[in-house]
């Protein structure tokens, strides 16, 4: 799942790529990370904040979450409020 604040993605369509429309919200992605019907959660830097996507009592999946961080932002700040 991705959640990054764009609206339309690249996507291969045999050899060549396309521009397609994004169909799911923020919310509705972490609604479907959270309940676990997605697995894999995908965050950019302009959706990090103000999200938290932990094991939750308010969820009925209770499976442990792996979070990932492929780029590190540029302040401690920054770092901080991810880990909400």
């Amino acid at each position: 799942m991705q959640l990054s604040g764009r609206t339309e993605r690249l996507v291969r369509v045999g050899s060549t790529f396309k521009w397609e429309k994004i169909k799911i919200s923020r919310v509705d992605a972490q609604k479907k990370f959270m309940s676990g019907k997605s697995l894999v959660a995908v965050i950019s830097d302009a959706c990090s904040c103000g999200i938290s996507l932990h094991a939750s009592t308010d969820y009925e999946n209770q499976k442990r979450r792996v979070h990932i961080t492929l780029e590190l932002p540029w302040s401690a700040e920054k770092v901080y409020h991810q880990a909400d």
